[in-house]
């Protein structure tokens, strides 16, 4: 970077405005309407395949309801954060150290110092894996429907190819592997399962037919509902590096964070809802603990094509979702070490990562399941108490304590129901998914082969 752009980042008395705000604008950067596609592009991942299923916990009307609910919370949370980043900035401007934060690490590195910076970047590393078994888990199961292979065949079969791609550096600067996986999900997934939805509505309707859709709601489905949705939409960990490439973050970083999160919302809870309704939420007799979108779509060419895509998708996805963990870790043993890493030890780190991330994926087969536990064991945790937390250690360390003023006491209450909803979602989503897995653990306890003979 030359002395001229460093120099722009810096703010000055013109841009610093009476309310404390830095104005940065930054001459290399994007659109707020670029920030915001990228925003609702990086939401995409395997959580979206399990939406017309979870619609059978809820139904259509409420699970609509409750999608768009939890985006706009988790919209409010991902701008809680960049509040942080704004009082963050603003006290290191006062020290003379101003150098705009770039990650969820700085941000706890600058309130919470060593401890904070490990939390968050050990927080990082459970949320690459947690989404990288994810993967794993709907790779295996596509695989399973393209395949006569046994899970554990394939398995042994992935692990190589995945420790291969693992050791291509740039792969996660790739870009068309992004708009490959863009393309899978838009075009492949969504178009696919909406166009045999309503086909299969319009014939039924024509027919005078009843479309069985699955539906099994109650309560505490609806809780299993909203634990898989926040695993759908949850992407707090690109909020900063989002915003920070816009032109002028701190006036457009709110909007592409309401409209990238509202907009994948609205995609999602749409496509989910018309799945639903065309009778594609219902899983087969076979898979009694859930389904994914691509176990229910009707047999065929299209189908078949879907699959494979989708796998190519996830296989060149999984290298670069554990990048971050090989990155973040790296640091940690070349302190331990005394030393540099070796480009062979960096390779055993990733097959490492790689291992770990394979053997938990076979040992869960029902992405159901796993991402219920994810959405209500971790995420909520991320989304709305860490959120939360910070912003309250960054107003006491710019000296800024709560009045009785009206804004204030919004901004009270909006801390306590964020930290409400995420001990709710801890407690409830955990329970409620410990209770679903009770025919399981009593299938296992009875068959030798467990999970494996079960599915």
């Amino acid at each position: 970077m030359s002395a001229s752009e460093k120099k722009s980042l810096l703010p000055t008395k013109g841009n610093v405005q009476d309310n404390d705000k830095l104005e940065r604008h930054l001459p290399h950067g994007g659109s707020c309407f670029g920030a915001s596609i990228n925003m609702t592009k990086a939401l995409f991942g395997a959580g979206v395949l399990a939406m017309p299923h979870a619609f059978t916990q809820t139904g259509f009307i409420p699970g609509i309801i409750l999608y768009l609910t939890l985006a706009t919370l988790v919209a409010g949370s991902n701008i809680l954060l960049l509040m942080v980043e704004q009082e963050v900035n603003v006290h290191r401007h006062e020290d003379h150290k101003y150098n705009s934060v770039a990650t969820y690490a700085d941000v706890c590195d600058i309130l919470y110092g060593k401890m904070g910076r490990f939390g968050a970047e050990l927080s990082v590393i459970i949320l690459q894996i947690m989404f990288s078994v994810g993967f794993i888990i709907v790779g295996l199961s596509n695989m399973l429907h393209l395949t006569p292979w046994s899970r554990w065949e394939l398995t042994l079969a992935a692990v190589p190819i995945l420790m291969v791609l693992s050791m291509v550096r740039w792969l996660a600067e790739f870009w068309a592997i992004s708009f490959f996986g863009l393309i899978v999900y838009c075009i492949g997934i969504m178009g696919t399962a909406s166009y045999h939805a309503i086909d299969t509505m319009s014939h039924d309707l024509r027919h005078n037919i009843t479309i069985d859709k699955g539906l099994d709601a109650d309560g505490a489905s609806s809780v299993l509902f909203i634990t898989t949705a926040l695993y759908s939409i949850e992407g707090i960990c690109m909020v900063l590096p989002i915003t920070n490439s816009l032109k002028r973050p701190d006036k457009y970083s709110k909007t592409v964070m309401v409209t990238g999160v509202m907009f994948f919302g609205i995609i999602v809870a749409a496509y989910g809802a018309i799945s639903f309704e065309g009778g594609l939420g219902k899983c087969p007799p076979s898979m009694k603990h859930g389904c994914i979108i691509t176990d229910t779509l009707p047999e065929g060419t299209i189908t078949t094509v879907v699959r494979a895509a989708l796998v190519i998708g996830l296989i060149v996805s999984h290298p670069v979702a554990i990048y971050p963990c090989a990155e973040m870790l790296e640091p940690r043993f070349t302190e331990h070490l005394g030393k540099p890493m070796t480009t062979v030890q960096r390779w055993i780190l990733k097959w490492t990562l790689v291992i770990i991330t394979a053997i938990l994926g076979y040992l869960v087969p029902s992405f159901n399941i796993f991402s219920n536990f994810g959405g209500s064991l971790f995420l909520p945790m991320v989304a709305f108490i860490m959120p939360p937390a910070l912003y309250l250690k960054a107003r006491k360390k710019n000296r800024k304590p709560f009045t009785l003023t009206s804004g204030d006491i919004v901004m009270a209450i909006m801390l306590f129901g964020s930290i409400c909803m995420g001990l709710f979602m801890i407690g409830g989503g955990l329970y409620v998914s410990i209770k679903s897995l009770e025919p399981v653990v009593h299938n296992a306890t009875s068959n030798l082969t467990g999970f494996q003979e079960y599915y």
